[in-house]
Parts: structure tokens; C-alpha cells; sequence
């Protein structure tokens, strides 16, 4: 069943008029009523028969009488009206069907409880052809109190389920907690979508700006670990974004709208700007910014509390290097001297170790780099035929002493030692020159494996935490799967990706736990996945992916099915507080005077100093 709450008119009488009438297009047969608040529903009949000529003005006076002697507040919009509809499945439902259904919502949404329909909402249930039944009730109480409507959506859908269960009606997929779901586009993008697709002559069902947008921002937040990454990548994806200031920190941003260069206002206007919180619930700057180290709840790379930019679990040797050749590529790039080089190499969260020259004390001959719990119980993955294996032997190296496994410069790659770089640094150039550094060929082949090893860990992960633990690694796995479809170029995981974001996102707009290293592992994996170069469609890397990416997923909708599923016992009624535990007395001789630690006297109530007021008898005295 569905039911659905569509609007909110100010008086009954114009409503009550149409459902009794013959419709828009003569669509109404036989109106009558099958359910009311209280008795039967035969004494509130409005006179007259068929759908002319019904007089409903008097019913409508009987709904709204609370409202003339309400004590507490009374909305403008005085009718709440909600439709109740069957599945096509189902059954044609007698009139004496609808009620235990309609009363069941009604108790559970709180306008009107068991038991005390005479101090609820009044309220009737009008049945005119088809397997549904409007629902009008007036937002007045019969005693007094003002009516109460939060949560009456998700109430009305819990009502439903309940009537399917008990009733064996065919089940209805509906929406879960709200706080979930994206922004629907507006009636205007989409017949311009239409408009532009038409004349495009373009393939497939047209796709609005709004979820265009939604989609590249979502891909550039999974493939960046720092804000200035994240802005980066929306500049290469074609995506403009404006940032918002505060209003009592000038200079500080607090948010950033997104625009696309090829949607614009008109002929030589600005682009289209949407807001991040007007894409997605989990795309706004606080959102965006508890993602990255050092934002809202994160540790920096440096600290031992939390993960840092990158995380070596799960990672194995032969998927290290590329990672890590690509980072102190990045670094030699962007740096000008060794010290500004190295400051880099520890802002992208790489460990990095110094190994002394004998001959010029304070000098470095040369360097290695790690990642955080790089080298703790990883896995050698077999990313499929053709993977040259034999480069990275003699680059893994342990730390002296230590867990993690190093890298040396000149063995990620010749250009990277540190002599090579200094050459540079003297000429007054860059450490590296420019160029693409996606992961292609056998290191894509690695990275896929990796990602794949990651996916299989992180399902695991899922079904073995609790709470918001297991939120926050839901919502790191989006951005894996978010990564996978930008790097595979799949449409059909595309799609998925979308439902996949929805689904991990935390109800009623609750922030998941960030600092998670299971979290930052997940998001090394989608931050690699989302540089390297789509492989052939054949490849065993990509289908291995792909069957752990399934493997995630269905985690994720078993925690979503678990996290929706309806408590066990009554629902309490609506504006009531639960009952509060009576405190125990405290027996004499226990807490601080007891133990001997508080003098006596301390912690009483203080004796009050003021006059004793004199009663009438004393005046005389």
C-alpha cells in the first residue's frame, strides 16, 4: 500500500465538494464514506445521492467544529489530506476494510490514538471509484491541545507496512529515513533537459544539470583527500565552483556552489549555481571537509589519534609502489628546494626516513618513503596475466626496527633519487618535469586488485561494527564505488553508484564517525582507483572488482534493512515523553561522607536566613 500526503488546504468544505463531485473528467463513481473517527460512517452521509447535487457544507461544519473552541494553536492550513491507494495487486477492499487501516494510521500519526478519538482530530475517509480512499482530517483537537504532525510521513508509511503484513498485501518499496534522499529536479531542468536533448539528438533519456552535477562533484570528492585536490578536480571535470563567505569571519569559506560551463542562465548569461547541500545531503563543506585529514573530527598526518591522508592497510607491495611513486612524483613537481620538497612529501601523509651521508655530517645521501600500516597483514593479489612482477623486489625494504616497508627514491623510479633531484634544484628548476600521472598497465592491473582486496575487507568491516562505526565505513565504501564507476566508465555502475550514495548516506542528517582507519583505508583505495586509466573490459582485475564491489553492496543494503526494519512493540503515542525511572533513595552514610572525604554539612540544602513570615494569630501578641 501506499499512502501519501498531498496537501494542506485551509478549510475542508472546497475539498470535501470535489471528492464528492464527479472529478476533473467525470472519473468519480458512487462517493460515500467508509471510515470516520468515531461511530459509523453512515450518520455523516451528506445528503443526496450519485455526484450531483451533494450537500457536504454541513459535514464540513462538523469537521472543523473543534477549531471555534481549539485553546491551543491552530494552523492556517487547518486539513491535513492523505490518499491511501492499494497496490495493483491487491484485492478490491470493501468499505469495511478501510477502517481498521485508516485508524491504524491515524493512531499512529497521533491526530487521532485508540481510545480517545473523542479528544482527537476529527476525521473521515471518502471512497469514489478505484482501490484508494482520500483521508481528511482537521488539525484541531477536541480537547484543546494544538495537533502535532512531525514525522507524520514516515508515520503514514509505517502504516502501510503494518497493513501489508498483517493483511498479506503485496509489499511497496518506499524511501527510507529522511535526510537520505538528493534533491529531485525541479519541473523547469527537467523540460530543459528535454529541450536540450531533443535538439542535441542525443541517445537514452535526457539527464538534467542538477544530476550531471551531482554525479561530478560526488566523483571529484572521492578522488581528492584535501580541498585544494577536490577544487582541482572539479576545474578538470568541466565544473565551476563559487564559494560562500561568512558573514561574521570575513575571509573564511563556508560553503561552495557548483555550476557546469555548458549550463547557463540564457544567451551570454552565468552558469546555473546549486548549492552543495541542494545536490546531496553528504556534498555539503562540512560534509566534504570531515572526509580529509585535518577537517572537522580528523587527526593530521602526523598524529598518532587517528588516520592520516593515506593509509597502507591492505595494501600490498606490488600496489605500493605506483601509489607511492605517484605522490613523491606530485611532491618533486611542486617543489622548488629539498626542504619544501620534503614538507610536501609529509603534507601527502607519506612516512618519510632520511638515511645520513657518512661524509657530510647533517646531509642526507638519500631518503625512503611508507605509508601508515603499510607492510601489517597485507596480501600479495594476483591482478592477472601480463603483470610484470619482477621490478618490485629489490624496492621493498623494512624499516630497521619497524613494521612498515620502505621505498627508496631511486628505486620508485631513476628521476626520484635524490642526487637526480638536486641536479634540478640547482638549475632552478622543478624536481620533476611535468607530465600525466595516471596509473596505466600494469600498475593500473595492481591498483584494480588492490581495490578489489579492499571492497572483499570492507564488506567484512560492515557487518562486524555497530553504530556509528559502521555508518562511517558505509559512507567511505561510496566513495570506492563512486571511483570505480568514473575509472571503469561503466554507465550501469553509474547508476549504481547514485543508489549506492543514497543508501550509505546516515539517517535524519547524522554525521558518521570519520575517524575510522577502516574508513581512510576504504578511501586510499577509491583516492588510487580514481587516477588510474579504464582496462580492458575482459580484464579478470576489472571483473574481480566488480564481484567485490557486489559483495560491498549487498553489506550495505543488509545494514540499510536492518536499520529500517520497524522496533517491536506499540508505537508510543505521539507527544508523549516516555516515562522518566524514579531515582532509589540514597541510604544515609554513602558518597563523600562516607569515605571520609567531605566534612559534615557540605552538600546540604543551605538554611534559608529569612524572616519567618507572621501569621494572623501572632498580630495580637
Amino acid at each position: 500500500m501506499i499512502g501519501r500526503v498531498v496537501s494542506r488546504p485551509k478549510r475542508p468544505h472546497r475539498l470535501l465538494k470535489y471528492l464528492f463531485g464527479p472529478g476533473r473528467n467525470n472519473e468519480h463513481v458512487n462517493p460515500r464514506l467508509v471510515a470516520v473517527w468515531a461511530g459509523h460512517p453512515g450518520h455523516l452521509e451528506p445528503p443526496g445521492e450519485g455526484t450531483e447535487g451533494r450537500q457536504t457544507w454541513r459535514l464540513a461544519q462538523i469537521l472543523e467544529a473543534p477549531a471555534e473552541v481549539a485553546h491551543g494553536k491552530v494552523p492556517d492550513e487547518l486539513v491535513w489530506h492523505c490518499v491511501v491507494s492499494a497496490a495493483p495487486g491487491d484485492p478490491q477492499f470493501g468499505d469495511g476494510a478501510w477502517q481498521p487501516i485508516i485508524a491504524e494510521m491515524m493512531h499512529r500519526t497521533g491526530l487521532s490514538q485508540y481510545g480517545e478519538e473523542d479528544k482527537g482530530c476529527r476525521w473521515v475517509a471518502v471512497h469514489h471509484g478505484g482501490n484508494h480512499v482520500h483521508v481528511v482530517a482537521v488539525l484541531a483537537r477536541m480537547d484543546g491541545r494544538p495537533a502535532g504532525l512531525f514525522g507524520d510521513y514516515e508515520q503514514v508509511q509505517k502504516a502501510m507496512a503494518w497493513a501489508e503484513r498483517t493483511y498479506g498485501l503485496t509489499p511497496v518499496a518506499r524511501a527510507g529515513p529522511r535526510g537520505t534522499a538528493a534533491r529531485r529536479p525541479t519541473r523547469a531542468e527537467s523540460e530543459k533537459a528535454s529541450r536540450e536533448h531533443a535538439k542535441a539528438a542525443r541517445p537514452g533519456a535526457p539527464v538534467t544539470a542538477r544530476v550531471r552535477l551531482r554525479g561530478l562533484v560526488a566523483e571529484a570528492a572521492a578522488a581528492a583527500r584535501s580541498e585544494e585536490e577536490f577544487l582541482a578536480g572539479l576545474a578538470a571535470r568541466g565544473v565551476t565552483a563559487r564559494p560562500r563567505y561568512s558573514h561574521t569571519r570575513p575571509g573564511e569559506v563556508t560553503g561552495y556552489s557548483f555550476g557546469l560551463r555548458s549550463d547557463t542562465t540564457g544567451a551570454g548569461g552565468g552558469p546555473v549555481w546549486f548549492g552543495g547541500s541542494r545536490l546531496a545531503p553528504d556534498l555539503s563543506l562540512p560534509r566534504l571537509r570531515a572526509r580529509w585529514p585535518g577537517g572537522p573530527g580528523q587527526a593530521g598526518p602526523s598524529t598518532a589519534a587517528g588516520p592520516g591522508r593515506l593509509s597502507g592497510r591492505a595494501m600490498s607491495r606490488q600496489a605500493a609502489r605506483p601509489i607511492l611513486a605517484r605522490e613523491v612524483t606530485r611532491a618533486a613537481r611542486a617543489a622548488r628546494s629539498e626542504e619544501e620538497f620534503f614538507a610536501l612529501l609529509a603534507r601527502a601523509g607519506l612516512l618519510v626516513s632520511l638515511r645520513p651521508d657518512p661524509d657530510r655530517p647533517g646531509r642526507a645521501a638519500g631518503y625512503a618513503v611508507s605509508l601508515p600500516d603499510l607492510g601489517q597483514a597485507t596480501q600479495t593479489a594476483r591482478p592477472g596475466p601480463g603483470t610484470q612482477t619482477g621490478q618490485t623486489g629489490p624496492a621493498a625494504r623494512p624499516a630497521p626496527g619497524g613494521r612498515e616497508l620502505w621505498f627508496a627514491g631511486g628505486d620508485l623510479s631513476q628521476q626520484l633519487g635524490l642526487g637526480r633531484l638536486r641536479t634540478r634544484w640547482a638549475a632552478g628548476r622543478a624536481g620533476a618535469a611535468p607530465g600525466p600521472d595516471l596509473f596505466d598497465g600494469a600498475d593500473a592491473r595492481w591498483v584494480y586488485a588492490y581495490a578489489a582486496a579492499v571492497a572483499q575487507r570492507a564488506a567484512g568491516d560492515i557487518r562486524a561494527a555497530r553504530g556509528r562505526d559502521r555508518a562511517g565505513i558505509a559512507w567511505a565504501a561510496a566513495d570506492l564505488i563512486t571511483s570505480a564507476a568514473e575509472a571503469t566508465g561503466n554507465p550501469e555502475l553509474r547508476r549504481a553508484a547514485d543508489g549506492f550514495r543514497r543508501a550509505a548516506r546516515a539517517p535524519w542528517g547524522r554525521a558518521p564517525a570519520a575517524r575510522s582507519p577502516a574508513g581512510a583505508m576504504i578511501r586510499t583505495a577509491a583516492y588510487a582507483l580514481a587516477g588510474c586509466a579504464p582496462v580492458n573490459q575482459r580484464s579478470a582485475v576489472r571483473r574481480a572488482l566488480i564481484a567485490a564491489l557486489t559483495l560491498l553492496a549487498r553489506a550495505v543494503a543488509d545494514m540499510r534493512r536492518e536499520r529500517d526494519a520497524p522496533r517491536a512493540g506499540p508505537p508510543r503515542p505521539r507527544g508523549t515523553r516516555p516515562p522518566t525511572p524514579r531515582r532509589r533513595p540514597r541510604p544515609a552514610g554513602t558518597g563523600a561522607q562516607a569515605a571520609g572525604t567531605q566534612p559534615p554539612g557540605r552538600g546540604r540544602r543551605p538554611v534559608s536566613r529569612r524572616p519567618r513570615p507572621r501569621r494572623r494569630a501572632d498580630l495580637g501578641r
